[in-house]
């Protein structure tokens, strides 16, 4: 399958896409109804558009932390979940295209196991615990903070050939 990932500024279709039952579920915290939401639109956000084929599959958040460090969001729609780790492959490339980004960092709700997980299989090593930093159906739970460096994700493709 054909995948790609591309820039985009219509915040229209990134508020369809993350208002999606299947993403919406997953990443919200707190009591916001999908309708509430308004993507980052600004000088540190850049939205991406994922496409399966000429399916649009879900979208990425970059947001620049720093100078040398990129946070990252990315949500895929789940008939297109399969696609995860060449997706991950994709981006990581697209990341190293910024000659000064050192390191791409996120941050996951202790309660997304499944993802916390997949993480670690595309590279990501854990930095952190913070307890109690997160909120969903009225219930704390923690956050866990993984990282991967630019060495490290040129080890994880050039591991994948």
């Amino acid at each position: 399958m054909d995948i790609s990932i591309v820039p985009t500024d219509d915040m229209l279709t990134v508020k369809a896409v993350v208002a999606m039952p299947d993403i919406w579920e997953e990443i919200v915290d707190g009591d916001i109804a999908p309708e509430q939401f308004t993507p980052f639109n600004d000088d540190v956000s850049q939205w991406l558009l994922v496409y399966a084929g000429k399916d649009l599959a879900g979208v990425i958040l970059m947001q620049r932390e720093n100078t040398v460090t990129l946070r990252h969001h990315p949500y895929l729609l789940r008939p297109y979940r399969h696609i995860a780790r060449e997706m991950m492959a994709i981006f990581y490339k697209i990341v190293l295209s910024f000659e000064e980004i050192n390191k791409l960092i996120a941050t996951i709700p202790d309660y997304n196991r499944k993802l916390y997980n997949f993480t670690k299989k595309v590279g990501f090593k854990s930095e952190g615990f913070s307890p109690e930093s997160v909120i969903k159906d009225g219930e704390l739970y923690g956050s866990r903070y993984i990282g991967i460096t630019r060495a490290q994700i040129e080890e994880w493709l050039e591991a994948r050939q």
